[in-house]
């Protein structure tokens, strides 16, 4: 874990609010899918917190996010062009371990620690991905060659539904997730799989000291840090 400033390589906005940043990778290739960075725009307070984004792709030579643009702090990020210099603290958390067999199952912006994934290692057994409609021309772009199941809601593109109507409880054994929580609850339903998901949540710290980011344990015996214990978490582990 370093907080090293960087080169933006590229910045190139997708549509319907996403964008995808590089940047110059100096902190090697040994960042799993689901790690994340902690990303400051700039070294001054604005914005006072730094934000979470998982590690959309890796290389040598690049750092990959895709950000979908919410607030302030994401206006800025959407803002750098390159040569600019942001901020990353990371990698941080603990990922996803690598397994055969697996099913990836993402809504929305939770495709990106899957992409990751899928990239990788490029061993898995599906990849579905939720949206509530068609996404933009630029993303589905780079998801070519992954050979990913698309669902939206209004069945604008791929099989209309949600994405959690397509998982098999007979099948689908193993189960990496990320999207939004009544996504996530709802593979509680599914009893036969182990399910392993990545929580998306404020965190302030990155490293476990201010306790933002607390996760409730389904034991009822306390809480997990999420940037610290997580964001990958069985399933089975938590509440939410």
């Amino acid at each position: 874990m370093e907080l090293l400033s960087t080169k933006v390589i590229s910045n190139e906005f997708l549509g319907d609010g996403f964008f995808l940043l590089k940047v110059k990778n100096l902190w090697g290739t040994e960042i799993s899918p689901g790690q994340f960075f902690q990303i400051r725009p700039s070294k001054g307070f604005a914005p006072f917190l730094s934000r979470p984004f998982s590690v959309f792709y890796a290389d040598i030579e690049s750092l990959w996010f895709l950000i979908k643009l919410v607030g302030f702090g994401t206006e800025l990020l959407l803002e750098k062009k390159k040569g600019d210099t942001i901020q990353l603290l990371g990698p941080l958390g603990k990922g996803f371990p690598e397994r055969p067999g697996v099913t990836l199952v993402a809504g929305g912006s939770g495709l990106g620690p899957l992409f990751y994934y899928a990239k990788r290692t490029g061993n898995y057994k599906r990849f579905l991905w939720g949206l509530k409609s068609k996404p933009p021309e630029g993303l589905e772009n780079l998801l070519k060659g992954l050979n990913t199941f698309i669902v939206t809601e209004d069945g604008s593109k791929g099989e209309k539904g949600l994405v959690t109507d397509f998982v098999d409880d007979e099948e689908d054994r193993i189960i990496y997730a990320c999207g939004p929580v009544p996504m996530l609850r709802s593979l509680k339903n599914f009893k036969k799989a182990q399910i392993w998901v990545s929580v998306e949540t404020v965190m302030a710290c990155g490293m476990g000291l201010c306790f933002g980011c607390s996760v409730k344990k389904s034991s009822d015996t306390g809480y997990f840090r999420a940037c610290k214990d997580g964001p990958v978490f069985n399933l089975r582990d938590i509440k939410i």
